[in-house]
């Protein structure tokens, strides 16, 4: 329903779709991410008495909800459904509020600037090298701090290289075949690879950002660099696009789309539903392991045989049963009755 309604949100005014989206959003205000070091100097500022207010573009539903967990704010000041709080808009609130140069602001975004330019000082918090030298320009920087993590090694973790590892089955039927030989069958198998890889990764990504919120409820997960905040979601969701052209061109090219659309058909259909499904979801997960080696047989020209087929489905399901008796039993050592979004009790 809310699919449908977007549209028709959008068209208006840029604070309906936030106040909308905001009225169905159910979240947890402890497991948002927060920048420690920014906490920390709040905290600080208050003790003396100092007035802290919460001023953003945010919906005030979700605004509201934030202020009353921190429980470092007087007043919040916000967007409502019919104005959008963002830019030039929230600097003309903030100067009706407390007249020109009469608060200090801080903040760490190219928007914000309008509102640095009516301010007696700025504080600067985790933002780019160019938005600090541009903040600096339009108020004193009374503050200034940097990001709690590195956004290219969150990117990085981000997209799992460790978990190319098993992209390695490609090669399984060449080996198989005892054929060392053979340099256009080991290039293809090499693209299929490398095809595999990026595939992997944009399915990682859109993983992380569609279980954003059980990540942060999550003692392990909660460390993700999308669930911690150190990538931007905005990132993610622009790389993912990139690694999935990159990654069906080269599949393409070695005479493996088909595999490769069935692999990533079959992972995002797990991702978004099928895991929460019990023994359906070890089974896709055997599948996948599966359509690898199929992929490689294919790009390679050295189609999987009915022994190797055989073989590897039972190792492939029971590598898919050790894995959900693992998790189950790391359920059970943090006392925890449900598996995130895994249809399995203990």
């Amino acid at each position: 329903r809310v699919v449908f309604a977007l549209p028709g949100w959008l068209a208006q005014a840029k604070a309906r779709p936030k106040h909308e989206l905001a009225e169905r959003w159910a979240f947890a205000p402890a497991h948002l991410p927060y920048h420690l070091e920014f906490l920390a100097y709040l905290q600080e500022q208050k003790a003396p008495g100092r007035r802290l207010v919460l001023a953003t573009a945010t919906d005030r539903r979700i605004a509201q909800k934030i202020a009353d967990h921190l429980n470092l704010f007087e007043e919040v000041i916000a967007s409502d459904g019919a104005q959008n709080l963002g830019g030039a808009a929230k600097a003309a609130a903030l100067v009706g509020r407390f007249g020109a140069k009469g608060f200090i602001y801080a903040g760490n975004a190219r928007a914000d600037l309008a509102v640095w330019r009516e301010a007696a000082a700025s504080i600067v918090v985790a933002a780019p090298k160019r938005v600090s030298a541009a903040a600096a320009a339009e108020a004193p920087v009374m503050h200034a701090m940097g990001r709690q993590d590195s956004v290219v090694r969150g990117l990085i973790r981000a997209l799992r290289p460790y978990q190319w590892v098993k992209n390695l089955l490609v090669f399984v039927p060449l080996i198989c075949a005892a054929v060392f030989d053979r340099l256009g069958g080991w290039t293809a198998a090499l693209e299929c690879f490398v095809g595999f890889c990026a595939i992997a990764s944009a399915i990682y990504l859109i993983n992380d950002i569609s279980d954003l919120a059980s990540d942060r409820a999550h003692p392990r997960k909660s460390r993700r660099p999308f669930a911690r905040g150190a990538v931007p979601i905005s990132l993610g969701l622009a790389l993912v696009p990139v690694l999935l052209g990159i990654g069906f061109a080269l599949a393409w090219d070695s005479d493996a789309a088909r595999d490769l659309a069935l692999y990533a058909g079959f992972s995002l259909a797990y991702n978004l539903k099928l895991k929460e499904m019990p023994l359906v979801d070890v089974f896709v997960l055997a599948a996948l392991y599966t359509v690898r080696l199929f992929a490689g047989g294919e790009a390679s020209g050295y189609p999987v045989s009915l022994w190797l087929l055989g073989f590897s489905s039972f190792m492939f399901l029971s590598l898919a049963f050790i894995k959900r008796v693992s998790e189950l039993q790391l359920v059970q050592k943090e006392q925890r009755r449900v598996n995130g979004r895994r249809g399995y009790m203990t």
